[in-house]
C-alpha cells in the first residue's frame, strides 16, 4: 500500500492473551501508533508490564482470557466484555493475536463494522488435534476470518493450512511476517561462553507436551550417558502438569530448572546453544532471541522453527516427537570445536539481522493499517 497516513483511523484496539506478551513483543508497534497520535487501547489479562505500557501512552483494559478453557459461559462473558469495550472506546480498527482474541474480535468486527487485522501467531493444539473441539474452533475461525481486512501470518505453512481448510480464501488480503521479529538493538550478540566450561543447552518456553519437553528430557538422558560435561537448563512456566517430572529431573541431577524468567539474557549468556523440539509454532520468539544473541539453534524441522536457522550452518534440525534425531542433533553440536560453535552463533545473528529485525514487522503493520508508504515509514 502506498500513500500518506490515513486520517480516519484514530482509535485502535490491540487484543492478546497477556499484557506481558503485549509489551515484550509489540511495544515497538505500540510506540509507533502513539507517536502518530493514535489512541491505543490494549485488551488483555494483566500479568506484568502494565506500568511500562501505560508510560508509553496506551490505555489498558484488563480482560482475562482463559486460553485453554472450554467453558462456553466464560467465553460468552469474554465476548460481551470485548463488545462493551469496543463500543465504549469507539474503536475503529482491531489488531489481534492468539486464537480466542482472533476469533471473538473477528465476530465483533463484522457486527460493529470495524477493520480487523488478525495475526495467526500459531495454529495451536485446539486447531491441529482432530476431534469435536477442533471442528468447533475451525467453524468459529471461519466466521471470524471471513471479514478480515488483512490477515497476518507468521509463516507460509499456516496460511496454506487455513486455505486448505477453507478458513480464508486465496484471494483474501494477507501478509506473511517474520513472526513477531526481534529487537536487534535490545538483543545484541553476547560473548560466547568459555570452552573450558561444560556445554550448556537452554530450553526457554512453556513447560508442556507440545513444546517437546518429554522428548527433550529423554534425549538428554542419552546425551548425558556419552558426555558428562553437558548441562540442560530450563526456564519457563508450567502450562501442563509437568511439575512432578521436572522436579524429579532436577533431584536426579539431570537438569537445572529456574521457573519463569522475565529476563532471559543471563541464561542466554551462559548457554552454548538453544534447544526447542516443539511440535508446532507460529514463529518461535525464544529461538529468535537466542539467535539474535549469537547462539546456535537446535530445533524441530517444522514451520515456525525451520525458518529461523539453517541446518548445519546456524544450528541443527531434529524431527518432531523423535528422540533419536534430537540426540543426533545435540551430539552433532557437541562434536563441533569451540571455534566452530562460536562461528555458528555469529552466523545465526547475521541471519536474524537480515530476515527477522522487528522493524520489518512494524513497517508491515503501519503499511497495512495506516496506509503508510515504505518511504514514509521510519
Amino acid at each position: 500500500m502506498q500513500g500518506n497516513i490515513r486520517k480516519d483511523i484514530s482509535k485502535i484496539a490491540m487484543m492478546a492473551n497477556t499484557s506481558q506478551g503485549m509489551y515484550r513483543y509489540r511495544k515497538e508497534l505500540i510506540e509507533q501508533f502513539v507517536k502518530r497520535g493514535i489512541s491505543v487501547h490494549l485488551l488483555s489479562e494483566f500479568n506484568g508490564c502494565e506500568e511500562e505500557l501505560k508510560k508509553m501512552g496506551s490505555t489498558l483494559v484488563e480482560l482475562k482470557v482463559d486460553r485453554r478453557g472450554t467453558s462456553i459461559l466464560k467465553d460468552i462473558r469474554l465476548l460481551y466484555k470485548y463488545y462493551k469495550t469496543l463500543k465504549q472506546k469507539q474503536i475503529q480498527a482491531i489488531l489481534t493475536y492468539h486464537i480466542k482474541p482472533n476469533i471473538y474480535a473477528g465476530i465483533l468486527a463484522r457486527i460493529l463494522g470495524l477493520e480487523y487485522y488478525p495475526n495467526i501467531t500459531g495454529l495451536g493444539t485446539a486447531v491441529l488435534t482432530p476431534g469435536i473441539l477442533q471442528k468447533w474452533v475451525l467453524f468459529l475461525y471461519r466466521i471470524a476470518l471471513k471479514g478480515a481486512t488483512c490477515v497476518f501470518f507468521e509463516n507460509s505453512d499456516n496460511r496454506r493450512y487455513l486455505i486448505e481448510n477453507k478458513l480464508v480464501s486465496e484471494k483474501q488480503r494477507y501478509r506473511i511476517m517474520p513472526g513477531e521479529g526481534v529487537n536487534i538493538e535490545d538483543f545484541l550478540p553476547l560473548p560466547y561462553p568459555s570452552k573450558n566450561k561444560s556445554i550448556n543447552f537452554l530450553f526457554a518456553g512453556r513447560i508442556m507436551k507440545d513444546k517437546g519437553v518429554h522428548e527433550l528430557l529423554e534425549a538428554f538422558k542419552l546425551v548425558k550417558r556419552q558426555y558428562q560435561n553437558v548441562e540442560l537448563h530450563i526456564i519457563g512456566s508450567f502450562d501442563e502438569d509437568y511439575r512432578d517430572i521436572i522436579n524429579s529431573s532436577v533431584e536426579s541431577g539431570l537438569i537445572k530448572y529456574y521457573g519463569y524468567q522475565e529476563n532471559v539474557k543471563p541464561f542466554l549468556e551462559k548457554a552454548h546453544a538453544a534447544v526447542l523440539p516443539s511440535y508446532h509454532e507460529g514463529m518461535s520468539n525464544s529461538l529468535l532471541e537466542a539467535a539474535a544473541s549469537a547462539r546456535p539453534i537446535i530445533a524441530s524441522n517444522i514451520p515456525g522453527c525451520k525458518e529461523i536457522f539453517d541446518d548445519g550452518v546456524t544450528g541443527f534440525a531434529c524431527e518432531t516427537r523423535d528422540v533419536d534425531t534430537l540426540v543426533e542433533a545435540m551430539l552433532n553440536f557437541i562434536s563441533l570445536s569451540h571455534e566452530e560453535k562460536v562461528k555458528m552463533g555469529l552466523r545465526a545473528r547475521k541471519k536474524i539481522e537480515k530476515e527477522f529485525d522487528r522493524r520489518f514487522v512494524v513497517k508491515g503493520y503501519l503499511e497495512e493499517v495506516l496506509g503508510a508508504s515504505k518511504e514514509w515509514v521510519k
